[in-house]
């Protein structure tokens, strides 16, 4: 299954505006527009390919290191160029169909984008550091809002996923579908800074407290250091393996106890801790009803992704798409062109 396929097909179409509203970047007074892209009679721009790729290259750069960073650069700008090219193959299709829209749907997406800002002063400031107009803009919407048109007629309405598929797929997977064992836990933290000896005692003064029969809740939001302190220490429903290994001896205790049961004093790096427990769940499988959304939802997206793939590949088959290689960021020099004619890489 393509992962992120269901992220870009709910908002396909759209890519370079939202990027450009949420980001609120413009291409740059001095930058230079090459062509990095044919699609038909129309041409991809690396301005336009930067919209998309460079705020992904951002957070490439910032959590990945030198070893993996080239590839990853890489591969991110060529998942953009992707984008594009499918959202312009989309785009000539629903040309040629000749689709129609009600201006209102446009004027709509137009008012969403404008409320975006506190005032039409701040609203036009976004239009010029964007470089565009608002007939432009209108003009990015409108086109956005046909490529869906196409994505929902050609691609969404021919997924169907059968009550029997769900049922076959659950016989099959059953054991995918574990719920770990859970607890509803208070807890009370003394935290240890910064005296750690008369943080102990505080801990033993509070489990005293609590064998002479104090309300657990109570004191979590009287003497508690706890995050959760004023709903009395509440964690909720804590699942095996929610606390990592720093907290693992508190979780041991907690699914050690019965409902009803406080702990003794847990000793972590963060201070001494005392949990409480009033429910007890133990792990299983879930039952087909439990787990039917997550099945479907599953075979959906399978099914969505190969409709997909199919589709842009018949539209690939009577347009000529070509990629001019050498473009900054590609590694590639001479500029080379190359026709597309397959679906090699997977959607960003």
């Amino acid at each position: 299954m393509k992962r992120s396929l269901r992220s870009w097909c709910i908002g396909v179409g759209s890519v370079i505006l939202v990027l450009a509203v949420h980001e609120g970047e413009g291409s740059g007074n001095n930058a230079v527009s090459r062509v990095v892209a044919r699609v038909g009679d129309e041409v991809i721009t690396t301005v336009e390919l930067d919209q998309i790729y460079k705020p992904i290259a951002r957070q490439i750069e910032e959590n990945t290191g030198p070893e993996e960073r080239a590839e990853q650069l890489a591969k991110a700008r060529e998942a953009a160029l992707k984008q594009l090219i499918d959202r312009k193959l989309l785009l000539l299709e629903a040309n040629r169909m000749g689709v129609q829209l009600p201006e209102i749907e446009i004027e709509k997406q137009l008012d969403k984008i404008r409320g975006q800002y506190a005032t039409e002063e701040d609203f036009r400031n976004f239009l010029e550091q964007q470089h565009m107009t608002e007939e432009e803009l209108r003009k990015t919407i409108h086109d956005d809002l046909k490529v869906k048109v196409m994505f929902q007629d050609k691609v969404m309405r021919r997924v169907t996923v059968l009550p029997s598929e769900v049922h076959e797929y659950y016989q099959l997977h059953a054991s995918e579908f574990v719920q770990p064992g859970q607890v509803h836990m208070y807890q009370i933290l003394i935290k240890k800074r910064p005296d750690p000896l008369r943080a102990r005692k505080r801990a033993e003064q509070v489990l005293a407290e609590l064998k002479g029969g104090a309300n657990f809740q109570q004191l979590a939001r009287l003497r508690s250091e706890d995050p959760k302190r004023e709903k009395g220490g509440d964690w909720g429903l804590v699942s095996e393996g929610f606390f990592g290994e720093e907290m693992a001896a508190v979780e041991k205790a907690a699914f050690a106890l019965e409902p009803g049961q406080f702990s003794d004093i847990i000793e972590t790096r963060y201070g001494y801790h005392i949990v409480y427990i009033d429910r007890k769940r133990p792990g299983r499988v879930l039952t087909e009803v439990e787990a039917y959304d997550e099945i479907y939802a599953r075979l959906f997206q399978e099914k969505l992704a190969k409709v997909y793939d199919d589709y842009m590949q018949y539209l690939r088959d009577k347009t000529y798409v070509e990629v001019v290689e050498g473009s900054e960021g590609s590694g590639k020099e001479g500029g080379q062109r190359v026709r597309i004619l397959t679906s090699d890489f997977d959607l960003p």
